[in-house]
């Protein structure tokens, strides 16, 4: 129940940190459920690492730190301001929906929190990463047209500041919800 969505911790943490680097995978594991969409521009790590370990036979968790992320890297993805960001995530989406299909009864909400996160996340991108309120209330609005995108996420089933947040993309009410996530940042 808490594998890709913990609601006892902060929200979008659980057992499952959709990257690589953080666990060994079984060679057998990985040639079955590696992700081969090579259209996957983001989130590419989390296009089988929730699959391998959904299918995997046992699991280990180990607490050790024993990596050390860059965040001085000024090419990395996560530096850069990217107005097509959603459109990268919804081929993630699209992806994982249908090769989680059959684990959908036990992970349906996780998998809804997930969605969620990942949207908030990539709209909180737009402001960290240099848009302007109104630059990024335009492509919030060209990107959610575009990719329907909120119809990955059930509402009902995500934590309630997660619904406030979605509840004001539903309203169009981009620039608002921008501003407070200025607000946020500072």
């Amino acid at each position: 129940p808490r594998l890709i969505s913990d609601r006892q911790q902060e929200y979008g943490d659980a057992i499952i940190l959709p990257a690589p680097w953080n666990r060994v995978y079984k060679a057998s594991l990985l040639r079955e459920h590696y992700c081969r969409d090579e259209g996957i521009q983001l989130g590419e790590d989390t296009a089988f690492v929730f699959e391998c370990c959904l299918c995997a036979e046992n699991m280990a968790v180990c607490s050790d730190i024993l990596y050390f992320y860059n965040k001085m890297n000024d090419g990395s993805i996560t530096n850069k301001a990217d107005p097509e960001r959603l459109k990268k995530r919804l081929r993630l989406f699209e992806y994982i929906s249908v090769r989680l299909k059959e684990f959908e009864a036990a992970i349906g909400f996780q998998m809804d929190d997930f969605y969620a996160s990942r949207i908030i996340y990539d709209i909180y991108h737009m402001i960290h990463n240099g848009q302007g309120i109104s630059e990024a209330a335009r492509n919030l609005s060209r990107n959610l047209k575009e990719t329907q995108i909120l119809d990955y996420v059930h509402v009902r089933n995500i934590p309630f500041k997660a619904k406030v947040f979605f509840m004001l993309l539903k309203a169009h009410l981009y620039r608002t919800l921008l501003l407070l996530i200025k607000m946020r940042i500072r």
